[in-house]
């Protein structure tokens, strides 16, 4: 049984038909296109909202398979509240990375780029790119609510101040994610379509992973393509820089987050095994 065709959130009205439909979407798309269509991907799996009968944290744990093809088994989809209007409890940071969890799989598998690679290979992606993707979410949430810490999409807040965290964040991730890549992103002022393009960056980046033949070109092929797709949409907006100050810019993007990434990843595996509650299979 293929898991793909099992994954249930391409149901929705008009979502399926538009995103996986050949004539909406191909690689023939010219770059300017390609950009739009990628940012209403991401802005589309945002805003899917279920009918909720109730929120709780199961403590059942299931396979990470079954979790990624089936999202729902971990989180409902609340609607995200970028407002950071209080501080954090436990139950709220447990959620937060469950309904990020959904938000990661169901934008996976909206991407035709990602619908093409083999199970074995979406599997080994998703398992190493669900940090990336939750650190950069926060960092951009962080500064649309300006809140002194880490933004949740449920309304709330993980504070830098020690006095008010929930529980001690004695590695210092809250203040690193703050200081080494919210803030910096800030005075990027990147746009919206820079943002989501980055997190197709971040998907198809040329990471050592145990992926198949054509799985590894697939993933060098698009990871070329998704940031040439950044330059080409950063030389629409601004048509005075130069290519050196476009690449320069693009560079300083994924240094931040790389460099942020590679501290802030150790915890966030923890975390994730924690709150999301999957084994390794």
């Amino acid at each position: 049984m293929n898991p793909r065709v099992h994954h249930e959130h391409l149901n929705f009205p008009g979502f399926q038909s538009f995103i996986l439909n050949s004539d909406n979407f191909n690689l023939r798309f010219n770059q300017n296109e390609s950009a739009v269509i990628h940012y209403t991907i991401l802005m589309t799996v945002m805003t899917i909202i279920e009918k909720i009968l109730q929120i709780g944290l199961s403590s059942a744990s299931v396979s990470f398979i079954n979790a990624f093809y089936n999202p729902n088994m971990i989180s409902p989809r609340t609607p995200l509240v970028i407002t950071a209007e209080r501080v954090a409890t436990m139950k709220d940071v447990m959620q937060d990375w469950r309904r990020n969890f959904v938000l990661f799989a169901d934008w996976l598998h909206a991407l035709p780029e990602f619908a093409s690679l083999s199970v074995d290979d979406q599997i080994l992606i998703a398992k190493s790119r669900f940090g990336p993707f939750y650190w950069w979410m926060c960092a951009n949430w962080t500064n649309e609510a300006n809140c002194d810490g880490v933004c949740y999409a449920n309304g709330t807040y993980f504070p830098r101040a020690e006095a008010l965290q929930c529980f001690p964040d004695v590695r210092g991730c809250s203040d690193r994610m703050v200081v080494t890549l919210s803030e910096p992103l800030r005075e990027l002022q990147l746009d919206e379509t820079e943002k989501s393009l980055m997190l197709a960056v971040i998907v198809f980046s040329d990471e050592p992973l145990e992926l198949s033949v054509s799985g590894k070109e697939h993933v060098k092929s698009m990871g070329h393509r998704f940031v040439r797709m950044l330059h080409h949409h950063i030389r629409n907006r601004e048509p005075s820089l130069s290519n050196a100050a476009i690449a320069l810019r693009i560079a300083k993007i994924m240094i931040l987050l790389t460099a942020t990434t590679f501290f802030l990843l150790r915890f966030a595996r923890h975390c994730f095994v924690r709150a999301v509650q999957v084994t390794p299979h």
